[in-house]
């Protein structure tokens, strides 16, 4: 028997529907935030609201309400455009170190309907405590495994009976820090004593995905379980996707709705969405399809709908009505949506 570990308890993968397997629910880079000098202090401390989207657009670091996501209303409401438009299951990849609260997460799952899974895992060095960056690979592990198997703890250290669904996200910078890499082997090590699917957030740069995918097969992780993200923010041609997919990984394509020049994630301009879906018809076309993803990676306040944004709904609202037009058929966007993320979550009961 195979089950998905929600954070209501175990479904079938057949329960699952569409499935988002990489956004956040509840989030905090307020790590991240950076005053620019010259701007008015009011712009970067005001909520975020529609007199001073346009700047926030252009300066998401720069605004310290837009790097926080933690109302359980406003989200609970956003993921129920979701639902409505037909959507099963989200999974919250936020990690422990930058605002996961899955107290949250289980108020949303009731008010919405919707199948809810928690990450567990640890995210990039600029993230990690003292303590997480003198940890060994073997306790390291043994976090996560125990998040898997037996439930995460409160911030009072109090079990909540909620187990993690997935290991990740796991962060990576580019070059990669000593932590990041043990990180890694952790991650590999958890997996192997769970089952559990790893989901990874590679460095921006080109050679940054084969290089994980390098440290967590000598360490032991079934790379057909893993996840290498932000396809569409990494790699410049299909040539390079094709070589990683030759490794067995999922290819995750997981920025649909961000196809501005808003700001840029690397060396690699955003592609529009309609770029997306061809460079995915493409990678069906030559045997990956069983490993194409897809999600919103939805992480600041002006993702949402509520704030402008084009928020949780899009893949599902105004991206699946023109797979048709790159050619993907019925039964290749249902693998997409719905097998291949139902796949990847389900372990052994």
């Amino acid at each position: 028997m195979t089950a998905v570990h929600t954070v209501l308890g175990p479904v079938t993968p057949a329960d699952l529907g569409v499935v988002l397997p990489h956004e956040h629910v509840f989030f905090d880079l307020r790590p991240r935030f950076t005053a620019p000098a010259g701007v008015p202090g009011a712009l970067t401390d005001e909520p975020v609201q529609l007199a001073n989207l346009a700047w926030v657009r252009y300066h998401q670091r720069n605004n310290r309400d837009n790097l926080v996501l933690d109302d359980v209303g406003l989200l609970a409401s956003e993921l129920a455009e979701f639902r409505a438009a037909g959507g099963g299951t989200v999974v919250d990849l936020s990690p422990q170190c930058a605002g996961r609260d899955v107290a949250k997460l289980v108020k949303v799952a009731q008010a919405t309907g919707l199948n809810v899974i928690a990450g567990t895992g640890f995210y990039v060095e600029e993230f990690q405590s003292a303590a997480t960056k003198a940890a060994s690979v073997e306790e390291l592990a043994a976090v996560m495994v125990a998040e898997l198997s037996e439930g995460i703890a409160d911030p009072a250290g109090q079990p909540t009976g909620v187990r993690a669904g997935i290991i990740g996200e796991i962060g990576c910078s580019w070059p990669l820090a000593d932590s990041e890499r043990r990180v890694l082997r952790a991650a590999a090590l958890a997996q192997q004593q769970t089952g559990a699917a790893i989901s990874v957030h590679p460095g921006r740069d080109e050679a940054a995905p084969s290089q994980i995918a390098a440290i967590l097969r000598e360490a032991g992780a079934d790379l057909s379980r893993v996840v290498i993200g932000h396809i569409d923010r990494t790699f410049t041609g299909h040539e390079a996707v094709a070589r990683l997919g030759d490794l067995g990984c999922f290819l995750e394509f997981d920025l649909f709705g961000q196809e501005s020049s808003h700001i840029r994630y690397g060396p690699v301009d955003l592609p529009t969405d309609l770029d997306r879906l061809r460079a995915i018809e493409r990678l069906v076309r030559a045997g990956y399809g069983a490993q194409v993803l897809v999600s919103h990676d939805i992480a600041l306040k002006h993702h949402l709908a509520a704030f402008g944004g084009h928020g949780y709904a899009h893949l599902l609202d105004r991206v699946r009505p023109r797979m048709p037009e790159v050619d993907l058929s019925d039964s290749e966007t249902d693998r997409i949506l719905r097998a291949n993320p139902a796949r990847l979550l389900a372990r052994s009961a």
